[in-house]
């Protein structure tokens, strides 16, 4: 009964014919906010007011920018950095490949002899690993993920496949921010990576139950589940050697930095709004340095969690994979995440809580007067708010990833 009502609301909204397809699909990410998905802070965001020098070996503040602005700040992302965000983890990301391609290897495993016996195997059904799962249909339901993060990311980087909802859909031509694609497109990916760690649990099933003399040359046979070993064995390995090259490049970019100094300044003003942020290429350099190192470190935690998947160590009952997977995964979104989000001591809570009793007492307001801390006093902002219960929200907003107090009366 309400969706014909919505139509045609829909069709007097203010929106609806304000922007063409062209504007909407330039609204969307910018191919180059792919490497956010592994680095997410490359990038920067609005709370870096510091970096760490890899010259001197200090931190020092943001002062001035390459134009001879004055700045504070090293944000250089064409998308802000709550609308850019697309950092999901790289043990997330390596589960959910593991995912999709345990389930093609293993189904390559039990088609092979059968192929090789001349049998008609076109429609064969599930794997057998599959078939445990949910009744066979596990690779139904992967299959919708998997097309559903493909249509997502198509959407929220704007390409051609944005027409079919723009043209498709009634409304949604109405809708002007394509980059929000990546709320379900993180869904999808973290469903995949569940199904990763399925089919990395059942690996390990079929090798506990195998033979004990079979175990000690598992992965070289064709039994169920050999060939998801094989794939989390290379997987591993691709993983630490990635991280190793990265680090070698650190390390050789560091020792001959005077000779790459020309090409790296090059690269350094040839990129959009990066000029904005960074005095120089020095400074460009030491900053994106960190997130380098950063992406290796998480790397090589990966290739240790998909090691200890490998081996039969449990801690507290629990094998010890599954426990190491869920401190990688918690530990690179905070660290990517550290110092962007408002954060204040509990004494905050217990002042929520008075002004909600004195502004119910007295049913009005309470003016709040904001103070910015900085260089160990408290600056008093030029703005006053009226504090009333539920309006707790634009406190939290104020001044994200710095230091804030609020006095009433």
């Amino acid at each position: 009964m309400q969706l014909l009502p919505l139509v045609e609301a829909v069709r007097d909204n203010f929106r609806e014919g304000s922007a063409s397809l062209a504007q909407v699909q330039g609204w969307a990410l910018p191919w180059r906010r792919l490497i956010a998905f592994v680095m997410p802070n490359f990038f920067g965001n609005s709370t870096y007011h510091s970096y760490y020098d890899v010259f001197t070996g200090q931190t020092v503040p943001v002062t001035v920018n390459a134009l001879g602005a004055p700045a504070n700040t090293l944000d250089w992302g064409i998308k802000n950095y709550v609308e850019g965000g697309a950092y999901l983890g790289i043990l997330t990301l390596v589960l959910a490949a593991i995912g999709l391609l345990s389930a093609w290897v293993e189904r390559r495993r039990a088609l092979a002899p059968r192929a090789l016996t001349g049998e008609d195997v076109s429609h064969a059904g599930p794997s057998p690993l599959f078939q445990e799962a949910r009744g066979g249909r596990g690779e139904g339901y992967m299959l919708i993920f998997l097309v559903l993060a493909a249509l997502s990311f198509s959407f929220m980087f704007g390409t051609f496949t944005y027409a079919l909802l723009y043209y498709g859909i009634p409304g949604v031509n109405q809708l002007h921010s394509p980059f929000r694609w990546i709320w379900p497109f993180s869904l999808s990916v973290a469903v995949l990576a569940g199904f990763g760690v399925h089919a990395v649990q059942r690996m390990r099933r079929a090798w506990r139950q195998a033979p004990e003399l079979a175990r000690a040359e598992w992965g070289a046979g064709d039994e169920p589940g050999e060939a998801t070993w094989r794939l989390v064995r290379r997987v591993e390995r691709v993983l630490f050697a990635v991280a190793g090259v990265l680090v070698a490049a650190l390390v050789l970019s560091r020792l001959f930095y005077g000779a790459l100094e020309p090409t790296i300044d090059r690269i350094f003003r040839s990129l959009a709004r990066a000029p904005e942020a960074f005095a120089d290429a020095r400074m460009f350099y030491s900053f994106e340095f960190r997130q380098v190192f950063v992406l290796a470190v998480f790397l090589i935690g990966a290739g240790v969690a998909l090691r200890l998947s490998r081996s039969r160590w449990e801690l507290v009952g629990l094998p010890l994979w599954e426990l190491a997977a869920v401190a990688v995964i918690a530990i690179d979104l905070m660290v990517a995440s550290w110092g962007f989000y408002p954060r204040q001591r509990s004494r905050a809570a217990r002042l929520h809580a008075a002004l909600c009793s004195v502004a119910g007492r007295t049913g009005g307001g309470v003016a709040l007067q904001f103070l910015q801390r900085a260089g160990g006093r408290h600056l008093p902002r030029q703005r006053r708010l009226a504090f009333r219960p539920g309006g707790h929200a634009r406190l939290r907003q104020h001044h994200p990833g710095g230091s804030t107090r609020a006095t009433w009366r």
